[in-house]
């Protein structure tokens, strides 16, 4: 899942988002950007099917879908090894 966290959605903010074909999960909740420990933007969270965060990327990367891609195969692998 794709997502991203502001501190608030305008009243508007749901409208803009079908408007515009975006297919990403917003999160809203007050002061969690603080609390997660949130100091730049992009930031991206590879978590494991378990829930718990194996990786953080900050910012962006100019292969973007090359690492991901390898970090999400290497959560993947992690849960089919015995």
């Amino acid at each position: 899942m794709r997502c991203r966290c502001v501190p608030a959605v305008p009243a508007r903010g749901p409208e803009y988002l079908a408007k515009n074909d975006f297919d990403f999960t917003v999160l809203v909740d007050d002061n969690y950007v603080e609390r997660a420990g949130v100091s730049a933007w992009p930031t991206t969270w590879f978590v494991d099917r378990e829930g718990y965060i194996q990786f953080v990327k900050i910012g962006t990367a100019l292969k973007l879908d090359e690492e991901f891609s390898w970090r999400v195969e290497a959560l993947r692998e992690e849960t089919t090894s015995p």
